[in-house]
């Protein structure tokens, strides 16, 4: 079933939205997933079919841009009495950035600069609109500080691939997961690479046998690894125990196989990346900042015995067994430096 969901476009370039857009045909899978209940810059929704929704009825609601004016802040508290998350989608909403700045001058220095002195006026006879021009707030205050957030996707604007990103996390959190998402068969199931040129057999660190069915395998059919966007799979694959036997006889991770691993766990356990919190249900998270949290376990492999970290993301005793294993070689690795510099775009 399909979640409600709202944007609302505070004062901003709109470029946050643009980005959105600019994903074009790839917007097709996951607007099947949502009902677009109000966005009155894409669609034409009059601001009363939001004001006569019932509190907390949409599920998600997107803010881009800051409270410049009046209406804006109404706006911004008009979506939270509404949404049950907000997110704040770009860098003007999540921090002020560039709009921000206005607070560096009075009130009176911005509306000279903007209807009397700016190069792009053309009239001889400027003057400052009175027709359905909100009031200004004196200063502009960050969203946060109006209203609680939930969610801050942060960039000027942010990445397309980010906000997809983004939305696609909090559809597996709040929806039922895609249509298309089948944790009874793994992505080697539909792989090319199956039959011939597997990447595991080349000793070569891919997931696809641990993840669960459904996306269309543009990864490894066009020559890339898989990374776990779908998450676990019900039924692990054939090839698990040749990926378990490449990470248990690693005695020192490389650059690349330590990116890969942390890449791995962060789309395969839904670790969002997308604002500056402390989340100590998020494993990358706490095993940078509280890494003698973890319990040690030791684990009989083919291999020999090996230590893994104690943890239950699955509940599936193999995969957290294997997510355990990984998290102890990232533990005190040189490679190993958590900071948001770490998302792959």
């Amino acid at each position: 079933m399909p979640i409600k969901v709202a944007f609302m476009q505070l004062s901003s370039c709109w470029g946050c939205h643009q980005s959105l857009l600019n994903a074009h045909l790839d917007l097709l899978p996951i607007l099947q997933e949502l009902d677009i209940v109000y966005w009155p810059a894409v669609v034409d929704l009059k601001r009363k079919s939001l004001e006569e929704r019932k509190k907390g009825e949409i599920l998600v609601g997107f803010l881009e841009g800051v409270a410049r004016t009046k209406q804006d802040t109404e706006n911004i508290k008009l979506m939270r009495e509404k949404c049950s998350i907000i997110v704040a989608i770009g860098a003007c909403s999540c921090y002020g950035s560039v709009a921000g700045l206005a607070n560096l001058y009075d009130m009176e220095e911005l509306i000279k600069r903007k209807f009397f002195e700016a190069e792009s006026i053309t009239t001889e006879d400027p003057k400052k609109p009175d027709v359905n021009l909100p009031d200004f707030e004196e200063f502009i205050v960050n969203v946060k500080n109006i209203v609680d957030v939930d969610v801050f996707i942060p960039g000027c604007p942010p990445t397309t691939n980010n906000i997809i990103a983004a939305i696609t996390y909090l559809l597996t959190l709040v929806g039922e997961g895609p249509k298309s998402l089948n944790k009874e068969k793994t992505v080697c199931n539909s792989c090319n690479l199956n039959a011939e040129g597997c990447f595991l057999d080349s000793g070569s660190l891919c997931y696809g046998s641990v993840t669960a069915a459904g996306c269309t395998t543009m990864c490894p059919n066009d020559g890339d690894y898989c990374y776990g966007c779908f998450k676990p799979t019900n039924k692990l694959g054939e090839k698990t125990e040749k990926l378990k036997e490449i990470i248990n006889t690693i005695a020192l991770l490389s650059p690349d196989q330590a990116a890969s691993l942390q890449h791995f766990l962060d789309l395969y356990l839904g670790v969002s990346n997308i604002t500056n919190f402390y989340f100590r249900g998020d494993l990358i998270q706490r095993l940078a900042y509280e890494p003698n949290s973890f319990n040690l376990k030791e684990i009989q492999t083919d291999q020999g015995l090996r230590f893994a970290l104690e943890v239950s993301p699955t509940g599936i005793e193999s995969l957290d067994d294997l997510i355990g294993s990984i998290l102890y070689l990232l533990k005190d690795d040189p490679n190993f430096k958590y900071s948001l510099s770490l998302i792959h775009i």
